[in-house]
């Protein structure tokens, strides 16, 4: 991966400080793109992602105005979930257990509620980056 790759300075143990910020991620797939991040390109795109990040923290810290957030966030995130497994399952003719339904269900209604959230004018207006973004991933 990257950490084994990048030429750090003398004395720099790049793996291990990278294997430590992977670490910091809250959940597997934060782990797993934290593993996989690439150094951006260039002065530009780190001024991006750092105006991103700016914007998320601020949604983060605020409490809606819509009454759409949870635990005082202007950005919904709670019961979104990782359900890339029981996703993977179901695209292979299985048959899900409760569990799995509960887990799909509420993270199809988290992902409609930070959508609503997120196609507001008044996050456009505040987060123009974030809603950039949103704009341009790609489709499920």
């Amino acid at each position: 991966g990257f950490a084994e790759e990048w030429e750090a300075p003398d004395g720099v143990d790049w793996p291990a400080i990278w294997s430590k910020v992977v670490a910091l991620a809250e959940t597997d797939a934060g782990k797993e793109e934290v593993a996989a991040a690439r150094p951006l390109g260039s002065v530009e795109e780190v001024e991006q992602c750092m105006d991103l990040v700016e914007e998320a923290m601020s949604l983060l810290d605020k409490k809606p105005a819509t009454g759409l957030g949870r635990r005082g966030s202007a950005l919904p995130l709670e019961g979104i979930l990782d359900v890339r497994k029981e996703l993977e399952y179901l695209g292979k003719g299985g048959v899900p257990d409760e569990a799995a339904l509960v887990r799909v269900a509420a993270s199809v209604q988290g992902l409609a509620t930070l959508q609503k959230r997120l196609g507001r004018d008044e996050l456009r207006r505040t987060c123009p980056n974030i809603a950039a973004a949103w704009d341009a991933r790609p489709p499920p």
